[in-house]
């Protein structure tokens, strides 16, 4: 429910995110299913963020 979606913590987690993801990329031996989590927070922040900007625009039915 796009109603729901709390866009302060969508800032919070992709910030989050950003910084793990930067983290990773600078260590020789990362996990790379670890990373492939964490870019998946990435993606999902940002699909969050374009539904709750659907609803707020009054794109949504």
């Amino acid at each position: 429910d796009e109603a729901k979606i709390d866009l302060k913590a969508i800032d919070q987690a992709e910030e989050r995110a950003r910084q793990a993801v930067e983290a990773a990329r600078g260590q020789k031996e990362i996990d790379p299913v670890e990373l492939a989590k964490i870019e998946q927070i990435l993606r999902f922040a940002a699909v969050q963020r374009m539904v709750k900007g659907r609803s707020s625009s009054g794109l949504t039915e």
